[in-house]
């Protein structure tokens, strides 16, 4: 028999924030950046660091690719508003957005270290 696994799976599809101002989408699109960036490049430090002990649940796939969207080394400062660096796309075309994504895929950190949240963020 199999046994079902519960997963923890992020997907972030930029055209379905078409329908909101550049500068929400522009930062949706930076955190996801910065999230796959921190499972990728921070999070193999910190392993290291700490004898590859477990600090995180397993992550199996992090990745994005928001190529014309922003530049890699691009700072998550807000531009001026109206900046003709940023994409341009209206309700009627929005291609550019086309194919652009965030996944992140990882176990159920509630599943795996029965994790919760205790106090509310600040």
């Amino acid at each position: 028999t199999s046994e079902t696994k519960p997963y923890f799976v992020k997907y972030v599809d930029p055209k379905k924030y078409s329908n909101k101002a550049w500068a929400d989408l522009r930062r949706t699109i930076h955190y996801t950046r910065t999230e796959v960036r921190f499972y990728n490049e921070i999070l193999p430090l910190m392993k290291e660091n700490l004898n590859h002990e477990q600090v995180t649940p397993t992550v199996y796939l992090a990745q994005y690719d928001l190529n014309g969207l922003m530049d890699e080394d691009e700072s998550t400062e807000a531009k001026e508003e109206g900046s003709t660096l940023d994409p341009q796309y209206d309700e009627n075309d929005t291609s550019v957005l086309e194919g652009k994504y965030g996944v992140l895929v990882m176990d159920n950190a509630i599943a795996v270290n029965e994790c919760f949240q205790k106090s509310h963020l600040r």
